[in-house]
């Protein structure tokens, strides 16, 4: 059974096939590559290959890396449908750092005998905006977090708390109960202060990745912020306006008198 070439061959192949058909023999047709006689059903049957769309499904136009991976994964996947891939259009997702898995295993060796990574990241992938988690629906979050059983909510309340000790989320009380609403820091700068501070059972091999990823990804957590000096501050509250030109006056302009003919009669 013949396989279709890749595009190198065919290149390969259409290039023989152009200048060098008197100075070669003509290739034979094989099990593993084509022929030259198979140029023009390759060109014909090109156009019902799988091909890449120029643009997201948010409307936004694709780059060179996405069209081939899109080109790679129809390729290679052919038998898998679009339908069955879980895309940003289908609503339901949430902003997740690149190092979360590495900051999952921090808090894990952190919170070394009573595991809290999981309740951490339930809290995070319920977090909407503002970093804030408002607990309107707390067994979503227990049951998230995989505790089950008559003391799920007891054993989930202690995970909180050793994730509040910590510092990877701030705890206010209020109308929900004792747990209200939650607050989740930056943890690549809560990890900065476990580093700084030596806590016990901090793993600096998972931190250094962290590292790692942050300078191979371009992240600014660590950009110092830029404080205004006591001129900036004074001239943010009072501001200073440009002084006013002048309007200088309209000159005048003379219109000379049109002369005068005087009408001769003959």
């Amino acid at each position: 059974m013949l396989r279709r070439p890749t595009h190198i061959e065919f290149i390969s192949l259409l290039h023989c096939s152009i200048f060098s058909i008197r100075r070669t023999p003509p290739l034979k047709q094989t099990q593993t590559f084509w022929s030259r006689d198979l140029c023009t059903n390759y060109l014909e049957t090109k156009a019902d290959w799988p091909q890449a769309s120029s643009t997201m499904a948010n409307g936004k136009k694709r780059t060179k890396a996405d069209l081939r991976r899109e080109s790679q994964r129809k390729l290679l996947f052919s038998d898998v449908q679009d339908s069955e891939l879980w895309t940003a259009a289908n609503q339901g997702w949430c902003l997740t750092p690149r190092t979360m898995p590495l900051v999952l295993h921090a808090i894990r060796a952190l919170s070394k005998g009573s595991s809290a990574a999981e309740t951490y990241f339930a809290l995070w992938c319920n977090c909407i905006s503002e970093s804030v988690v408002e607990m309107t629906n707390k067994s979503n979050l227990i049951a998230a977090a995989g505790y089950t059983g008559h003391t799920n909510e007891r054993t989930w309340k202690e995970r909180m708390k050793k994730l509040e000790e910590l510092g990877f989320i701030k705890i206010s009380s209020g109308k929900h109960g004792d747990i209200s609403c939650v607050l989740i820091p930056n943890p690549h700068l809560v990890l900065k202060r476990h580093k700084e501070n030596g806590t016990q059972n901090f793993d600096e091999h998972i931190y250094n990745c962290i590292l790692e990823l942050i300078a191979d990804y371009g992240m600014r957590d660590f950009d110092a912020p830029s404080i205004p000096t006591e001129v900036q501050k004074v001239a943010e509250i009072i501001p200073v306006k440009a002084p006013e030109k002048p309007v200088e006056p309209m000159k005048k302009t003379k219109i000379p008198p049109r002369p005068i003919r005087k009408l001769v009669l003959g």
